[in-house]
């Protein structure tokens, strides 16, 4: 005996929309193929693939390892260069400006190494001595000045002695203008004369107990004091009969707050050379100077000195 099942499709149309068809072993394709509501549901298992993507964390460690030849390019060896020492030659001393050009001429100039040159104590009576000269043998005294024509040669006694022990030595000097807009110094002639046995030219006819007595009659006056009247006659009177003897050299007498002293200077320095042209070895109006170069200017104000009491 056959079944009878009757047909659940409910209507879509007709006066008996949304109820079932109700129809026995309804033949109408479009009721019996209707898939059961269920059925409806079976997609969501499809979602399944949905579980593949749970590698979504795969692709973090990707960029990690992708960093790792960055920590392979840190930058370390670069630092090194800030551990270079920064040399600055500028000084801002009233009087460093000599002692500057001095350094760079017996440094880039005659080949001295800066180790040597801290070798050399502050007062020794030679700048740079003859074995330090890659140049030539001989002893090297570095002078500068702000005019042409003077130029200060420290203790007569001590260069008394230098230049007239046939040993060589050779003066340098570095002229300079002083632009008082900038407070720089600025180098305008380099010159280097021969002075190796120049004592007569130098000092006349004095000779070394001269100069003695003059220095000992100027200690006479305590330090630290201007001479009194009758001292001042007495020195200068003694200073001026020397001075009758004396060669290109000014022989000067100084009482400061500092000491009681004689020094000396070239008072006519271009008429000593135009006199005497064979002692010059070189010369230049830059500071390019014998091969070698110093800084052109230094930052220095203009000296001023004490007003004489």
């Amino acid at each position: 005996m056959t079944s009878i099942q009757l047909c659940a499709y409910q209507l879509t149309r007709g006066p008996n929309i949304g109820k079932p068809c109700g129809a026995k072993n309804c033949k109408k394709k479009a009721h019996v193929r209707l898939p059961e509501p269920e059925s409806k549901l079976e997609p969501e298992s499809k979602l399944e693939p949905e579980s593949k993507l749970e590698p979504e964390p795969e692709p973090e460690p990707e960029p990690e390892s992708k960093l790792e030849p960055e920590s392979k390019l840190e930058p370390e060896p670069e630092s090194k260069p800030e551990s270079k020492p920064i040399i600055s030659p500028t000084r801002t001393e009233v009087q460093a400006h000599g002692f500057s050009w001095e350094k760079e001429i017996n440094q880039h100039v005659y080949g001295a190494t800066p180790e040597e040159l801290k070798k050399i104590q502050y007062n020794s009576k030679i700048d740079l001595p003859a074995e330090l000269n890659r140049l030539e043998k001989c002893d090297i005294s570095v002078k500068t000045s702000g005019n042409l024509n003077v130029v200060d040669m420290g203790d007569p006694l001590h260069l008394y002695d230098e230049v007239g022990n046939n040993n060589p030595i050779h003066m340098t000097l570095v002229n300079y203008n002083q632009n008082d807009e900038t407070n720089t110094k600025h180098v305008i002639r380099i010159i280097e004369i021969d002075l190796t046995n120049t004592r007569e030219l130098l000092f006349g006819t004095l000779t070394r107990s001269q100069i003695e007595e003059l220095k000992s009659t100027v200690k006479t006056v305590p330090q630290k004091r201007k001479p009194t009247k009758d001292e001042h006659t007495r020195l200068y009177s003694v200073r001026d009969e020397l001075q009758k003897l004396s060669g290109a050299l000014l022989l000067m007498i100084k009482c400061d707050s500092q000491a009681s002293r004689v020094q000396c200077r070239f008072n006519h320095f271009q008429k000593f050379i135009e006199t005497h042209p064979e002692k010059i070895i070189a010369q230049s109006n830059t500071n390019e100077f014998r091969g070698g170069v110093i800084s052109p200017y230094i930052v220095s104000s203009r000296r001023v000195r004490n007003k004489k009491k």
